[in-house]
Formats: C-alpha cells, sequence, structure tokens
C-alpha cells in the first residue's frame, strides 16, 4: 500500500501532501464478526485472526475517521482536511459502516474492487455523507 500511495500523491493535481504515513493499524485483516459467518477457512481460525487484527483496525478508525487527528492533512483553502488513506478493502468496508454508524457484523456483505476510491466527508457536527463508494471511473478501460 506505501508504494501505491508514493504512485497516487505524485499523480494528484496538488502536491502539497505534507507526509506519506506508513501505518501497520492499517493492515490487512479481520475487523469484525461476519454475520452471516462465512467459514475462513475454519471458525477456530477466523476467531483466531480476529483477535489479532480487530483491536488496531478499531484504534485506527479512531484514529482516521473519528477524531481525524494525523500530522499528514492537507489544508484547502476552505479549511478542510483532506486525508487520503490507501489500504486494504476489510479496512475500508469496516471503516464506511463504523463511519455510518451501521452494524459492523456486515462488513463482509459488499466488495469493494482493488484499486476502487471511496470517499467519506465527515463534518465536525458529526454527519457522514459518503459521496464515492467503489468507484474505479479513473481505471482503464479493458
Amino acid at each position: 500500500a506505501q508504494e501505491t500511495a508514493t504512485h497516487i500523491v505524485q499523480q494528484l493535481e496538488h502536491h502539497n501532501v505534507s507526509e506519506i504515513v506508513c501505518d501497520a493499524m492499517l493492515n490487512e485483516g479481520l475487523p469484525a464478526i461476519m454475520e452471516p459467518f462465512v467459514h475462513y477457512r475454519t471458525r477456530k481460525d477466523f476467531l483466531e485472526i480476529l483477535k489479532h487484527t480487530a483491536p488496531s483496525i478499531a484504534k485506527a478508525f479512531d484514529k482516521y475517521i473519528h477524531r481525524r487527528e494525523i500530522p499528514a492533512m492537507v489544508e484547502d483553502t476552505d479549511g478542510a482536511q483532506h486525508i487520503l488513506i490507501v489500504g486494504h478493502g476489510n479496512v475500508f468496508r469496516y471503516f464506511l459502516l463504523h463511519a455510518l454508524q451501521l452494524d459492523t457484523f456486515a462488513w463482509g456483505r459488499f466488495k469493494l474492487y482493488n484499486a476502487s476510491i471511496t470517499h467519506l466527508d465527515i463534518y465536525d457536527d458529526g454527519r457522514v455523507r459518503v459521496s464515492h463508494l467503489n468507484d474505479t471511473a479513473h481505471l482503464p478501460q479493458h
């Protein structure tokens, strides 16, 4: 994801990115129990991986989505803060549901394509709006 983030920043119109942060809390993992449960090897394996990865994914949500207090923010002329997070589908599906205050057990019920863009607008008053979801229009068509 770090190499992808560097490539994306090079392609952005606005090159005033102050920093690229590589954060292990955003690593691929299992963020929460799935309902309905879909076997991941075995239920025991799923629960073991969940035990190790879910706490860091939840901390990443608090850091990047809920509190939005990271040093690598780009200031816009309107005072908005823009944060680009490049990472993995399981993490983003969990983030999306949690930000919208939906049941996070449903994270396994939809797919995010590789290299897709999901854009959340998060306002200081707590409102959250999804303006792009699983958008792949920027990718060349085959």
